[in-house]
């Protein structure tokens, strides 16, 4: 999930002024309505997992920027963090990775263990799990090239 979204969708129209930024909490509207948004959208920002799945949606010439999984150290090229490659083809949307590296300290990634919930055996193990579905706070001067890119500014 991503963490404060309204913030960083002020962020953006201020970075963006003519662009017309919808945060959206895909849970809370029904399939058709998110249909509807993604259809239209130039631009989907999404964590990884169950929730990216809906950018085979977007229309051609679209951009998903997908914050990945964190990156490991030594880790010298871009790895697939998600399964829709194997199930469409997706040359019609521009990939993007907002990658937080594994190292990372600061803010970007907020990690809510859950007592009782399942995690892989091994502590090691278990902190990548919960990094890797970590909630994550985006700051904007990473995203900001990203965003050029896909807005072709």
């Amino acid at each position: 999930m991503i963490l404060d979204i309204e913030q960083l969708a002020n962020d953006i129209r201020q970075a963006y002024p003519h662009t017309d930024v919808i945060p959206v909490r895909f849970r809370e509207l029904a399939w058709p309505d998110q249909l509807r948004l993604l259809s239209t959208s130039t631009v989907f920002i999404t964590t990884q997992g169950s929730s990216a799945f809906r950018l085979v949606f977007l229309p051609l010439g679209s951009s998903c920027i997908m914050v990945g999984s964190p990156e490991l150290p030594g880790e010298q090229e871009w790895q697939s963090f998600h399964e829709l490659d194997r199930w469409f083809p997706l040359n019609y949307v521009r990939l993007e990775r907002y990658p937080i590296p594994y190292s990372n300290t600061s803010d970007e990634f907020v990690v809510w263990r859950k007592p009782g919930h399942w995690e892989p055996g091994g502590q090691e193990a278990a902190r990548r799990w919960w990094l890797y579905n970590a909630h994550v706070r985006l700051h904007l001067a990473r995203l900001k090239p990203m965003l050029d890119r896909a807005l072709l500014v």
